[in-house]
Parts: structure tokens; C-alpha cells; sequence
């Protein structure tokens, strides 16, 4: 191993397109995004002491993709009803294979949407599309982000207000309205 070689850890969650890919890596002092596409890479480092949050939210689209396929199923299986017992397989295997689809849908858990924050971008990670394989990365990401930024412990977050603080004197004043061009 050479001085100036870095090692890294593939982290979970890999997700293929239609022509590339999009997967992270796990360095010494950063996280590394890897954005293939055909023979271009395009690579993106978050440094665990610039990382703000790490945000999850879970999408709808994985029960939409399930219950499609089970209609399909359900389409697919209606003929059968209707048809004699030499045909029967022309319309079940179809509807077998769309219940198949979407028993591994099911399988793979719930869909999320996860976005990194640091203090110059929000950037979504692309590679992290279950809830699933999300906690996997959080639980190893996580005791690095920590050891540098320290832990935020509930105490701490009990005085954080969310409300936007804007002072009483501008909150209570009416918007002065504007008058309009004397060309008018």
C-alpha cells in the first residue's frame, strides 16, 4: 500500500440506472459519492466535520409500484374466469408473474428519499432508496460523525426552538402598501 492511498468501505445500497449507477464509499475523514454513468464517474466527498444532517423520508412510490402490479395480477386473472381449461395458462402465468413482482416489492421494504446536508448543499443520495438499507448506512456512518462532532443528546434539543424568531415590533407592523406609478 502506497502512502497516498486512501481505502475505502462500499457502503450499502447500490442503485443501478438505466445506463450508470450511483454508490458510497466510506473513507477515513469522508464519505464518498460515486455517480457512474457509461465510462464517466463523477465523485462527491462530505467530510463527517462539515456533515449537518443526514435526512430520511419515506415515499410512497414502492406501495404504488405494488399495488400496480397487483391490479395488473388482478387483470390478468379476470379472463381466466371466462375461459376454457386449455387457455387457462395464457392468462395465469402472466398474472403469476406480476404477483411474483410484487411480493419481492414487498420484500424490499419501504421506499425513502435521503438527502445529506452540510453548510454549502443538500445533495440527494440516490443509492439509498429503502428504509432499510438506510439504517444500515446510518449505523455505520453514524460513530464517524459522532467521534468528531460530538453526540446531540435529547436535553440538547429540548431548548432548540423551531419557530423563526422575528422580532414583535415587525410581526405586529402592517405591510405598508406601495403606491402605484403616477403614469397610471
Amino acid at each position: 500500500m502506497t502512502p497516498d492511498r486512501i481505502d475505502y468501505k462500499r457502503l450499502p445500497g447500490r442503485k443501478p440506472r438505466f445506463i450508470g449507477y450511483d454508490t458510497l464509499y466510506l473513507g477515513p475523514d469522508h464519505l464518498l459519492s460515486v455517480h457512474g454513468r457509461g465510462v464517466v464517474e463523477e465523485y462527491k466527498r462530505f467530510y463527517y466535520q462539515d456533515i449537518q444532517a443526514i435526512l430520511a423520508r419515506r415515499t410512497w412510490s414502492g406501495l404504488i409500484q405494488i399495488v400496480v402490479f397487483i391490479l395488473l395480477a388482478g387483470l390478468f386473472s379476470l379472463p381466466f374466469i371466462f375461459t376454457p381449461e386449455e387457455e387457462m395458462a395464457v392468462w395465469l402465468v402472466p398474472a403469476g408473474i406480476f404477483l411474483f413482482i410484487a411480493l419481492i416489492l414487498l420484500l424490499r421494504g419501504p421506499t425513502c428519499v435521503c438527502h445529506i446536508r452540510t453548510a454549502v448543499q443538500t445533495e440527494k443520495l440516490a443509492s439509498l432508496e429503502r428504509l432499510r438499507i438506510f439504517r444500515r448506512f446510518l449505523d455505520q456512518v453514524r460513530p464517524l460523525i459522532e467521534s468528531l462532532q460530538g453526540r446531540v443528546t435529547p436535553e440538547m434539543m429540548s431548548g432548540y426552538d423551531r419557530t423563526p424568531s422575528v422580532p414583535a415590533s415587525e410581526a405586529a407592523a402592517p405591510p405598508t402598501p406601495t403606491p402605484p406609478p403616477p403614469w397610471t
